[in-house]
């Protein structure tokens, strides 16, 4: 789906192509927010199992 946004000419759009990069945006916006989730739990995961 990227590889054909990516190969789209400049300076012309498309609506369908609009709308697969926001819905790729906001697929990425939240994987980003899960896998910093995740990270700070790690982190505290981690941190417990040090001191206890």
């Amino acid at each position: 789906m990227l590889d054909a946004l990516a190969q789209s000419r400049p300076g012309r759009r498309d609506k369908q192509r609009d709308v697969e990069l926001e819905a790729a945006r906001a697929e990425a916006e939240r994987l980003r927010a899960a896998l910093a989730e995740m990270a700070a739990r790690l982190t505290l995961a981690e941190g417990n199992q040090r001191w206890g």
